[in-house]
C-alpha cells in the first residue's frame, strides 16, 4: 500500500469516526435535555398553580378593598399584601418562562447563564415574599373597637407584629444565594426548584465531559 493510499484511507476513517461522535454527542444530548424538561415538568406546573392562585388572591383582595374601603387600617394592609402578592406572582411568572426556555441543544454558557438566572430569581422571590409576614395581622383588625379591650388589643398586634418583622427580616438576610448551597435555605430552594438546577447542572457537566473525553486527537 502507497503512502497516499494509506493517508486517503485514514481520512476516511477520521471522518467516519467524526461523524459517528456528532451522531453520539447529539443523542446523548437530546437525551439529557429530555431529562432537563422532565425534571423541570413538575416545577413548571407548580408555578402555573401559584401564579393563578396568586391573581385569584389578589382579585378577593381587591374586592374587599372595595367593600371595607371605610376601614383605613385594612386598605393599608390590603393595599401592601396585593403588592407583595403582585411581585411573588411575576417573580414565578419569570421562572415559568425560564424554565420553558432552557435547553439543552444551545451553546452551554447560555444555558449555564439561565439557570444561575433562575436561581437568583427563585432566591429574590422567596425573601421578598416573606416580608409581608408582619402586615397580615393588620388585615384582621376591626374598624371599631370597644374602648374596654381597645389597648390590650392594640399591644397584642404591637408584639406579634414586632415578632413577624424580626422574623421576616432574618428570614431575608438568611435566604440569598450564597446561603442556598446548604442547610435549611437550601431545602427552601430545593423545593422551588433547586432540585431541578442541580440536576440540569450535572447533565451539563455530564456533556462537557463526553465532549472533552471523545474529542479524538489529531495525528
Amino acid at each position: 500500500m502507497s503512502s497516499d493510499e494509506f493517508q486517503q484511507l485514514w481520512k476516511q476513517y477520521d471522518e467516519k469516526l467524526q461523524r459517528s461522535l456528532r451522531v453520539n454527542q447529539q443523542l446523548l444530548e437530546s437525551i439529557q435535555h429530555r431529562k432537563v424538561r422532565v425534571s423541570f415538568g413538575w416545577q413548571i406546573a407548580f408555578k402555573l398553580m401559584v401564579v393563578g392562585l396568586g391573581i385569584g388572591c389578589n382579585v378577593v383582595l381587591g374586592s374587599l378593598l372595595w367593600h371595607f374601603h371605610d376601614n383605613p387600617v385594612f386598605v393599608v394592609a390590603a393595599g401592601l399584601i396585593i403588592g407583595f402578592m403582585s411581585f411573588a406572582v411575576a417573580g414565578y411568572f419569570m421562572q415559568f418562562l425560564l424554565m420553558v426556555s432552557i435547553n439543552m441543544s444551545k451553546n452551554i454558557l447560555d444555558t449555564q447563564k439561565q439557570l444561575a438566572g433562575l436561581e437568583a430569581i427563585i432566591v429574590r422571590t422567596l425573601r421578598v415574599s416573606f416580608l409581608q409576614a408582619p402586615v397580615w395581622p393588620f388585615l384582621f383588625v376591626p374598624r371599631v373597637l370597644p374602648a374596654a379591650t381597645a389597648t390590650r388589643y392594640w399591644v397584642i398586634e404591637a408584639v406579634v407584629t414586632i415578632l413577624l418583622a424580626a422574623v421576616a427580616i432574618w428570614l431575608y438576610r438568611r435566604i440569598t444565594v450564597r446561603n442556598a448551597a446548604g442547610g435549611w435555605v437550601k431545602k427552601m430552594v430545593d423545593n422551588e426548584g433547586g432540585k431541578s438546577i442541580a440536576r440540569a447542572r450535572a447533565f451539563i457537566k455530564e456533556v462537557e465531559e463526553y465532549r472533552r473525553d471523545e474529542t479524538p486527537a489529531r495525528p
